[in-house]
């Protein structure tokens, strides 16, 4: 490597050995009191004691990944990070593969710059931590001008590289959690659908800008506050807590999934329709309360006057002394009055479903079918006489005014 021999050694540090338990009572300590640091933080430390308990050169911290090259997290001395010592470690762990996966602790020898065209031959101990979950293994790496490492050695580097293991791990699992949650904590934010989120006591932990502007309150004044007493009006906030018991004790969460309307209550007691999709989040081994809402307080007034105008509709429809079919895009009969079945000699339930061609008499099939292709793909009214077919039998040869009629293409 890049570092000769002399420098190695003023390097090393001095003042006598450390023993085994002095240095597992350091790194376990160092873990303890630098909880929440950067996984690099103190680790320069650790490897100068273990250099000085050892008595080796140079102390590496791996992280292995699989596949890639080995990541250095530490170095002491900093300037024993030489690419030629790399690769000759990288060839070292591809030659104890089953090792590396298994977790444990092997010998090598590396060679380094010196005089002559052998250079330095140092042993090398290689200690290998696989924490249980994790596909990606960490290293203690030892270096030290020796034929070979005493074998007492070996168990206390493997527990070093495991206190060493599990803290990085904790402090990259510890990052990767705020990460998540501010990510989360962004998506929810920005969300266009109110976001209300309760716990198993039905408290809420999390109210969306979106929730705030549906339900007219502030989030500062939810937060804690019981979510069937403010958001769900009295008169359906003992079913709501029947249900969502249910949903939280997870006894049948998928009967409370998807779509569903309901009254929601205002900050100034007014109330709005909307569309709520429960979704079951589980936390800590516990179900919570999460709800995504829209406001369709309008689309279901829409909706009601449709439906009020499609009953006076079919009312007048039903009264109308003519006969009137309606017909989907094919020309199939999907809603007949009484007057039209009268004049086919037919129920309703034998006209629905057909076409209404069937009702022309044959004389004159073909010709109303041209005019309607025709008016149905200018998409224009058709206006036209024809004689009636009786089901029964009897032709109707008057010319029928009753069907004076627009037929509009779909």
């Amino acid at each position: 490597m890049g570092v000769s021999r002399a420098t190695s050694q003023a390097a090393a540090p001095s003042g006598g050995h450390a023993s085994p338990f002095d240095l597992l009572e350091f790194a376990v300590s160092q873990a303890v009191s630098l909880e929440g640091a950067a996984p690099d933080q103190g680790l320069p430390e650790l490897l100068r004691r273990c250099l000085a308990g050892f008595g080796g050169r140079v102390a590496l911290a791996l992280r292995l990944p699989a596949p890639g090259e080995p990541a250095v997290i530490a170095a002491y001395p900093q300037a024993a990070v030489d690419p030629a010592l790399m690769v000759q470690i990288a060839a070292l762990l591809e030659g104890h593969a089953e090792a590396v996966s298994a977790g444990g602790c092997f010998q090598g020898r590396v060679t380094r710059p010196g005089p002559g065209a052998a250079g330095y031959q140092d042993a090398v101990l290689i200690a290998v931590s696989g924490l249980p979950g994790y596909s990606c293994p960490y290293a203690l790496i030892l270096v030290a001008e020796r034929s070979q490492w005493p074998a007492e050695w070996q168990s206390t580097a493997r527990a070093l590289a495991t206190v060493i293991a599990a803290r990085i791990r904790r402090v990259e699992d510890t990052r990767e959690i705020a990460e998540r949650r501010a990510i989360t904590g962004a998506l929810i934010g920005a969300a266009p659908d109110a976001v209300v989120v309760a716990d198993a006591a039905r408290k809420i932990v999390a109210f969306n800008p979106a929730a705030e502007r549906l339900y007219g309150r502030r989030r500062a004044d939810v937060i804690g506050q019981s979510m069937a007493d403010l958001l769900i009006p009295e008169r359906n906030r003992a079913r709501f807590l029947e249900s969502t018991e249910e949903f939280l004790r997870g006894q049948d969460p998928g009967k409370h999934a998807g779509r569903m309307h309901l009254p929601i209550l205002r900050g100034d007691g007014t109330e709005r329709t909307v569309e709520l999709i429960p979704l079951p989040l589980v936390v800590g081994g516990q179900i919570i309360f999460c709800s995504f809402a829209r406001d369709v307080t309008e689309l279901e007034r829409a909706n009601t006057a449709l439906a009020a105008s499609e009953a006076r509709v079919r009312l007048l429809s039903e009264l109308a002394p003519v006969g009137i079919a309606r017909t989907d895009g094919t020309g199939a009969c999907v809603y007949v009055n009484e007057r039209w079945c009268a004049l086919n000699g037919q129920l309703a339930v034998a006209i629905l479903g057909t076409s209404w061609l069937e009702s022309v008499h044959p004389g004159d099939t073909s010709r109303v079918r041209q005019e309607w292709v025709r008016a149905r793909a200018a998409r224009s009214e058709l206006r036209t006489d024809f004689r009636l077919r009786r089901q029964a039998g009897e032709l109707v040869d008057d010319l029928v005014t009753l069907l004076r009629r627009g037929w509009r293409s779909r």
